[in-house]
């Protein structure tokens, strides 16, 4: 394994709130973020009181590689980033006192060049941001129905598209795959009627495709949540949990393939073909289900990962007592790999931005972090599958021994970047003989 530190200065905030995405916000105005961008990291910095922006790209050893500083109008209140490609790009977005103001950076991840636009919107603040080569796409959700916008930077011109605004018709997931956005919609009524369908759009908003999903045709199955990924020559795959039963949670996986030919091709995974299932009770218990054993009715959907190739879907239950997380791999050929239950311990639902659940090849990486439970003491843990075997390893509390480290970190944010790189980073207490000042901290943790 090998470790790498970065550091640069900041004024400490008082107290911080819940770590999202990459974000570390606090009560102070200052916001940090780290977005990977394929071996590179996006870092950014923002003042959301007196709008001054710090930015740096760095490289695979954490070295910076450029920098950047941006003075914008004070009052900051909402902040989106995402990378496509060569660029990084920013949203900035202002409250009702500057009638919802937004401002757009397009930044260089070679050299933090930038270019500042002012963005035409209908929306207050946007639920979703994705970025295209030359556009952005933002996404509003309203109580009749979801709206989507793409806002084209270079012309200054601005695309409402309504196709999907109707009643009990929700964007489930959205990708963007050169220059091209597929959308899964979801639409049910009060009948337990269930529609899924792709819409896919090109930047300039011309509908390419409307693919209606073939399930099985009867009263007993029922999509239960479902996302969508592309396979290794950009094949559409909606992989999810469906149920027989309307109203229970989970009677197993699937997952749908969509050809060049539109053709579909469905595949299920059923919860009596789980052999895995019920791993997290042990070696001595395996063979032996627990006397409730109605606890693949409350599993929900937490994640789903591809490399390309293989595909990995994780689940968690909602109600159970003893907490743990099944996991499933499956080829490109559809075929299940493994699938695998590890005994985690948690409080609440499991947050996917914080699983940070990938897959190199057939082996399978998430990071989780224990409650104050003996058996799962507190502390981020990667946690590395192969073929069905669990590996719990990689402890990241153990790179946190370090009291200069520990006892000045408090609440460390963890990324997975790339391969099997991981970074964490968080902002320091102050130390003696630094008043008022911290140091946030970036570490590279190669598996």
């Amino acid at each position: 394994m090998s470790l790498t530190l970065l550091l640069f200065f900041a004024i400490y905030p008082k107290t911080y709130a819940q770590l999202d995405r990459g974000i570390l916000p606090s009560s102070a105005p200052i916001v940090y973020g780290v977005v990977p961008a394929e071996k590179k990291l996006f870092v950014y910095k923002v003042n959301q009181s007196n709008g001054e922006i710090e930015i740096q790209i760095k490289n695979e050893t954490l070295e910076n590689i450029a920098f950047q500083s941006v003075k914008l109008s004070p009052s900051i209140e909402k902040i989106e980033v995402d990378v496509q490609g060569d660029k990084a790009f920013v949203l900035l977005a202002y409250g009702v006192f500057k009638n919802y103001l937004k401002t757009l950076l397009v930044i260089d991840l070679e050299t933090a060049d930038y270019r500042a636009h002012t963005v035409q919107s209908n929306f207050a603040f946007p639920t979703v941001f994705k970025a295209f080569s030359s556009a952005v796409l933002m996404i509003g959700v309203l109580e009749e129905g979801d709206v989507m916008e793409i806002y084209h930077f270079d012309q200054n011109y601005l695309i409402t598209i309504t196709d999907f605004f109707m009643p009990n018709t929700r964007v489930w997931d959205i990708k963007i795959i050169e220059d091209q956005v597929d959308l899964l919609l979801f639409t049910g009524d009060k009948k337990r009627k269930q529609l899924l369908q792709i819409l896919s759009f090109d930047q300039e908003g011309n509908r390419l495709f409307n693919i209606p999903l073939k399930f099985p045709q009867n009263k007993n199955f029922f999509v239960s949540t479902a996302q969508l990924i592309h396979g290794p020559f950009q094949e559409q795959k909606i992989v999810g949990i469906y149920s027989n039963r309307y109203g229970e949670w989970f009677s197993g996986y699937f997952q749908l393939s969509i050809n060049d030919l539109l053709e579909q091709d469905l595949q299920l995974y059923p919860y009596k073909e789980l052999e895995g299932f019920y791993d997290y009770l042990g070696n001595n218990n395996r063979s032996k289900k627990p006397k409730r054993t109605n606890f693949n009715k409350e599993m929900v959907m937490v994640d789903a990962a591809t490399d390309g190739e293989f595909i990995t879907i994780v689940s968690e239950p909602l109600r159970t007592v003893k907490k743990f997380a099944h996991i499933i791999s499956i080829n490109q050929d559809g075929v299940k790999e493994f699938d695998k239950s590890v005994k985690l311990f948690y409080h609440n639902r499991i947050n996917p931005s914080e699983l940070q659940l990938t897959n190199q090849d057939s082996t399978v990486y998430f990071m989780f972090g224990g409650n104050q439970n003996r058996l799962n003491p507190p502390g981020k843990k990667i946690y590395s599958i192969k073929k069905g075997e669990g590996l719990q390893f990689n402890q990241v509390q153990s790179f946190l021994t370090d009291p200069s480290i520990l006892n000045y970190l408090p609440y460390p944010k963890f990324l997975h970047w790339y391969e099997n790189k991981f970074v964490f980073f968080g902002l320091t207490k102050p130390r003696e003989g630094r008043i008022n000042q911290s140091e946030f901290i970036i570490r590279k943790i190669e598996v």
